[in-house]
C-alpha cells in the first residue's frame, strides 16, 4: 500500500489568531495552548499540509505566507477553493462575514472545516451555515479550544468516572470579560462538562449604554458581570467576575478545579483536602481539532463536536445577551428571535 497523501489545508483570515499569535514571555494563557494560530498548528499536524492562505488584506496575507512558508496567496477564498481545492478549510475572520464563507465552502467540496468562535452575530446566519454543514456532511471542529486540550479531557473523564457523585456545579473565572471574544469559551467548556444537556435558562448582568441597544440588536461586545447557564438535569454552569483563569467542577463529593496554568488539576475532598493530579502529556487544543478533522476526511472518524452542539452554544451566547438587557430575566434558548444580533464591536473593533 502507497503512503498516504498529505490533507491539503488553506487558512482564511490571517490576522492574530489565523497566523500571527505566539507565545511571549509573560503570557498569561498556559505553554499547553500553543501553537494557538491555525497556520502554526496546521504546520505541526502530522499529514496535514499548509498549501494557501487567504486574507482580504492581501498584505497581511503575503505577509503571513513569508512566516509559515506559503506560496500560495489570495484576497478572494472563492478563487482560492477553486484553484487549489483544499480538502479542509480554517476560518479565522471576523464573525459577521464567517457563515456566508461556511455556507460557500460547504457547497464546493470542503470536507473539513475548523471554524473560530462564535459561529455568527445571530440566530438566522447560524441556522443557515449549519444547514450547508449537514446538507454536505461536512466534519467540524470549533475554535473553543479548551475543549480539545489534555487537561479539560482528563478533568471530564475524571467527572465521568463518578468517583465524586453527581456533578452540581461548573465554576468559570475568567474575570470581567466580553461576551463576543471570550465567553464562547465558557459557554462551551459549561455544555462540554455538562454532557451537552438540555438548557433550561440562561441569566447574564452587564452594563450597557442604551443608545447601543435594542430590542433586535446589541451594538457592542458586552462585558458581563456574570452569566448563568441552567441545565434541566440540575447542573448549574456559573460564569463569574473573579480573575484567575481557573475552572472548578463542584460534586456531591468533592471539587476538581483545573488551574489557570492548563497543566495541573486539584482534587478537593469535602474535607478540605487537596491532592494535586498528574496531567497527561498531550498536543495543544488547535493542532488536536486539526487532527480530528483529518481522521474523518482519511478514517471517516467523527469529531467530538458536532454542529448541532456548536448552534446549541450560539443559542445560549444569544440568550445570555438577550437577559442582559432585560434585567437578567431568567431566558430559554427558543425565547430568542432568530434576527436578533450581537454585532460583538469594541470601539471600531468586532469580535
Amino acid at each position: 500500500m502507497g503512503k498516504r497523501k498529505s490533507i491539503k489545508a488553506a487558512v482564511i483570515g490571517c490576522g492574530r489568531i489565523g497566523a500571527f499569535t505566539k507565545r511571549v514571555p509573560g503570557e498569561i494563557s498556559p505553554a499547553s495552548e500553543f501553537p494557538v494560530n491555525h497556520c502554526a498548528a496546521i504546520r505541526a499536524t502530522p499529514g496535514v499540509e499548509l498549501t494557501a492562505v487567504c486574507d482580504l488584506n492581501l498584505e497581511l496575507a503575503k505577509k503571513a505566507g513569508k512566516l509559515h512558508k506559503v506560496k500560495n496567496i489570495y484576497a478572494d477564498f472563492k478563487k482560492m477553493i477553486a484553484e487549489q481545492s483544499p480538502d479542509l478549510i480554517t476560518i479565522a475572520t471576523r464573525t459577521a462575514g464567517r457563515p456566508d464563507i461556511i455556507i460557500y465552502a460547504a457547497n464546493h467540496g470542503i470536507k473539513g472545516m475548523h471554524i473560530e468562535k462564535p459561529l455568527a452575530i445571530n440566530l438566522a446566519d447560524a441556522k443557515k451555515a449549519v444547514r450547508a454543514l449537514q446538507k454536505n456532511r461536512v466534519a467540524v471542529s470549533y475554535g473553543t479550544t479548551r475543549r480539545y486540550s489534555p487537561v479539560c479531557r482528563q478533568a471530564k473523564q475524571l467527572i465521568q468516572s463518578g468517583r465524586l457523585g453527581k456533578l452540581n456545579k461548573i465554576i468559570l473565572e475568567f474575570g470581567k470579560s466580553f461576551l463576543m471574544w471570550t465567553h464562547p469559551h465558557s459557554i462551551d467548556l459549561i455544555n462540554y462538562f455538562a454532557g451537552n444537556s438540555e438548557v433550561a435558562y440562561a441569566q447574564s448582568s452587564f452594563k450597557f449604554d442604551k443608545k447601543d441597544v435594542n430590542n433586535k440588536k446589541i451594538d457592542l461586545d458586552p462585558v458581563l458581570d456574570f452569566g448563568l447557564v441552567k441545565f434541566k438535569n440540575g447542573v448549574s454552569g456559573m460564569i463569574t467576575g473573579r480573575d484567575g483563569r481557573n475552572t472548578g467542577l463542584i460534586c456531591e463529593r468533592g471539587e476538581v478545579w483545573i488551574m489557570s496554568d492548563g497543566k495541573s488539576l486539584q482534587l478537593k475532598d469535602n474535607n478540605g483536602k487537596i491532592r494535586n493530579i498528574k496531567i497527561k502529556k498531550g498536543l495543544s487544543g488547535t493542532i488536536t481539532a486539526i487532527s480530528e478533522l483529518r481522521e474523518f476526511i482519511n478514517n471517516k472518524k467523527p469529531t467530538s463536536i458536532t454542529v448541532k452542539e456548536i448552534l446549541k452554544e450560539q443559542q445560549i451566547l444569544m440568550a445570555l445577551g438577550y437577559s442582559g438587557i432585560y434585567n437578567s430575566r431568567k431566558t430559554a434558548l427558543q425565547d430568542i428571535d432568530d434576527n436578533f444580533t450581537i454585532t460583538g464591536r469594541t470601539g471600531n473593533l468586532y469580535a
